[in-house]
C-alpha cells in the first residue's frame, strides 16, 4: 500500500475517533451542566496522570528497536505493562481521597476510586498491534482507538442521559479503556504472553526513562493551568474562580487538544517509521522537512479556524451555559498548533533511538506552568492563564530544536522552517481573532483563508524554498519520496 494510502487511512480513522470523542464530551456537557464538567475536568486531570505515568515507551521502542520484532519483546513488554499497571492501580485507590479532597470535590470520591481500575486495564493491552507499524501496517491501531472510542461515545452519552452527573465521565473512561484492551487482543496476530529478557528490559527502561520524566512534566504541563484554576482560590483566601469557571476551560482545552492527538498518532504511527525507513541522513532530513511543511499547514488553517468560529461553535454545541470560550479557544488552539511542530522534533530525535528530546520539550512546556500558576493565584482572567500555554509552547519548541542541532547535527533539525510555522500559527490566530471585530465570525473565516491563501500563493511565487517543500509533501503523500 502506498504511502498516500496509510496517511489517507490513518487520518480518517483517527479523524472519526477524535469525532466521538467530540460527540461525547459536547453530549455529556449537554446532560450534566458547567458544574458537573468541573468535577469531570478533576476526574480528566488524573485520567492525564495516569496515561503519561504509565507510559512504557512501548509504541515507539518496539518500533525503533532493531529487535523490536522479535516475540521476546513483546513478552517482555507485556510483563513490564502489567506490573506497572497494577502498581499504579495501588498508588491511585490510596491518594483518591486526597485527591478529591484537592479538588474540593468530596462527593465524587467514588469517581476516583474507580479511576484506579484504569491503569490494571490497559496494563493488560497486546503490544502487536504496536509491532505491526514496523511494516508500515497500521490498520490495528486505527481500528483499537475508533472502537474504543466509539463504545465510550455510546456508553457516556447514555450514563449522562440517565444519571445526569460527573459519573457519566467515569463510565466513559472505564469503557474505553476496557475496549482498547480488548481490541489490542482481537487485532493481534501473535499470542499474548509473558517473557523476560534482562537486555531488552534495560534498553526498554533506558529508553523510557526520559519518557516518563517527559510524561510527569507533561502532566503538569497539561493540566497545571486547570489545577491551579481549581486550588486558587485555596491559595488566595478568596473566591475568584468556580467549578463552572473551571469546566469551561477545560471545554476549551479539551477541543484545543484533538488534533495535536491525531498528529502525534499520526507522527508516531506512520512518518516515524517512515524517517527510519529512509537509506541515508540526507533522506531523513529531507522526509522531516516534509513533515514539517504538511504539519505547519494544518496548525495554521487550525489556529485561523479556530480564532475566528471556535467560540461559537463551542457555545452553539455545548450550550449558552458555558458562556463565550472564543478568546480562550483562539488562545489554546494557538498553543497546540505550536506543539504540532514541536512533534517534528520529538519524531525526528526518536527516529535516531533518542527519547530525550520528548524529555528537554516537557522540561520547556512546565515554564508556562509556573506563569499560569502566578497568574491563577493572581486572580486574572482565564485568557490570562491561558497565554501561558503559548509562552510555555514556544520555550518547549525552542529547547527541542536546539537539542537536535546539539545531539544530531544541522541536517536533523531545520531549526528555521519550524520557527516560521510557529510565528505563522501565531499570525494565523492574531488575525482570525482581529477579523471577529470587522466581520461575523463566518465571514471572517472566508476573508481569513483567502489571506492565508493569498500569503501561501505570494511565497509559492517567490520562494523556491517553498515551491521544493510543498512538491516534497505532494510526492511523500502520493508514495513517490524516496
Amino acid at each position: 500500500m502506498s504511502l498516500q494510502k496509510k496517511v489517507a487511512g490513518f487520518v480518517l480513522g483517527s479523524g472519526a475517533a477524535q469525532a466521538a470523542i467530540i460527540l461525547r464530551g459536547i453530549l455529556i456537557a449537554r446532560f450534566i451542566g458547567a458544574e458537573n464538567m468541573g468535577i469531570a475536568a478533576t476526574f480528566v486531570a488524573v485520567t492525564t496522570f495516569i496515561e503519561l505515568l504509565s507510559t512504557t515507551g512501548a509504541d515507539r521502542f518496539l518500533v525503533q528497536d532493531p529487535e523490536g520484532g522479535e516475540p521476546k519483546a513483546a513478552g517482555t513488554l507485556h510483563a513490564i505493562g502489567a506490573i506497572r499497571g497494577v502498581v499504579l492501580c495501588i498508588i491511585l485507590a490510596a491518594i483518591a481521597l486526597p485527591a478529591a479532597k484537592l479538588f474540593e470535590a468530596e462527593t465524587a470520591i467514588v469517581g476516583y476510586f474507580a479511576l484506579a481500575l484504569v491503569p490494571l486495564i490497559r496494563g493488560l493491552q497486546s503490544v502487536d498491534p504496536i509491532v505491526q507499524q514496523r511494516a508500515l501496517k497500521t490498520r490495528a491501531t486505527i481500528l483499537v482507538e475508533l472502537y474504543s472510542q466509539v463504545f465510550a461515545l455510546v456508553a457516556g452519552a447514555t450514563a449522562a442521559y440517565v444519571l445526569g452527573d460527573w459519573r457519566a465521565a467515569i463510565v466513559a473512561v472505564l469503557v474505553q479503556a476496557f475496549i482498547a484492551m480488548l481490541a489490542t487482543h482481537a487485532f493481534a496476530t501473535r499470542p499474548w504472553n509473558f517473557t523476560f529478557d534482562r537486555e531488552l528490559a534495560t534498553r526498554s527502561f533506558r529508553f523510557a526513562t526520559p519518557l516518563f520524566v517527559s510524561g510527569v512534566l507533561l502532566f503538569f504541563a497539561l493540566q497545571g493551568d486547570r489545577i491551579a484554576i481549581s486550588i486558587a482560590d485555596r491559595l488566595r483566601g478568596e473566591s475568584t474562580y468556580t467549578l463552572a469557571d473551571l469546566g469551561r476551560y477545560a471545554v476549551a482545552g479539551s477541543i484545543a487538544l484533538l488534533p495535536i492527538r491525531t498528529c502525534a498518532n499520526l507522527a508516531r504511527s506512520v512518518f516515524l517509521p517512515w524517517i527510519i525507513q529512509s537509506e541515508c541522513d540526507e533522506v531523513a532530513a529531507r522526509r522531516r522537512r516534509d513533515v514539517i511543511v504538511l504539519f505547519a499547514m494544518i496548525a495554521v488553517c487550525y489556529a485561523l479556524v479556530a480564532a475566528t468560529i471556535g467560540g461559537e461553535l463551542l457555545t452553539l454545541l455545548f450550550g449558552k451555559e458555558f458562556g463565550d470560550m472564543s478568546e480562550l479557544t483562539a488562545i489554546l488552539c494557538a498553543a497546540q498548533g505550536i506543539r504540532m511542530l514541536r512533534v517534528t522534533s520529538n519524531v525526528a530525535a526518536m527516529a535516531r533511538g533518542d527519547s530525550m528530546n520528548t524529555m528537554f520539550g516537557a522540561f520547556g512546556r512546565t515554564s508556562g506552568v509556573v506563569v499560569a500558576v502566578a497568574f491563577a493565584i493572581a486572580g486574572l482572567p482565564l485568557s490570562v492563564i491561558a497565554s501561558a500555554a503559548v509562552f510555555g509552547e514556544l520555550v518547549a519548541l525552542g529547547w527541542c530544536e536546539i537539542s537536535l542541532r546539539r545531539r544530531h547535527g544541522i541536517r536533523a533539525g531545520p531549526t528555521a522552517g519550524v520557527l516560521v510555522g510557529a510565528l505563522a500559527v501565531l499570525g494565523a490566530s492574531v488575525l482570525g481573532w482581529s477579523m471577529q471585530f470587522i466581520f461575523n465570525g463566518w465571514v471572517a473565516l472566508i476573508v481569513g483563508l483567502g489571506v492565508l491563501g493569498s500569503m501561501l500563493a505570494i511565497g509559492w511565487c517567490v520562494s523556491a524554498t517553498v515551491r521544493s517543500e510543498c512538491r516534497g509533501v505532494l510526492s511523500a503523500v502520493r508514495g513517490r519520496a524516496v
